[in-house]
């Protein structure tokens, strides 16, 4: 069951995004520092899903936003990448305690 509401003024549905968690929260970045793709490991076994960072993403560590050298150091280690039910972008990627 998927619950939604209206996002105000705009009459477009909001729809919360889907979560994947894991032991191994890699982000990949390009030679410029650019996030490329997030890389998530879900269990012992499991293959790695990766997904790409969409346009705003957002990193959280501790409950707090954090910017990306931070979120560069934080990877490699558990956490939760929220993403868009239907494109599949990332849009929050947040990293467990170091």
């Amino acid at each position: 069951m998927v619950f939604s509401q209206s996002v105000p003024g705009s009459g477009t549905p909001f729809v919360p995004p889907i979560a994947a968690e894991g032991l191994d929260l890699e982000l990949n970045t390009s030679g410029a520092g650019e996030v490329i793709s997030i890389r998530i490991t879900e269990c012992d076994g499991c293959m790695p899903r990766t997904f790409l960072p969409a346009p705003e993403i957002e990193f959280r560590s501790g409950g707090e936003q954090i910017n990306l050298r931070q979120a560069k150091a934080a990877s490699g280690g558990g956490g939760t990448v929220l993403y868009d039910r239907e494109t599949e972008l990332a849009e929050v990627v947040i990293f467990y305690g170091q």
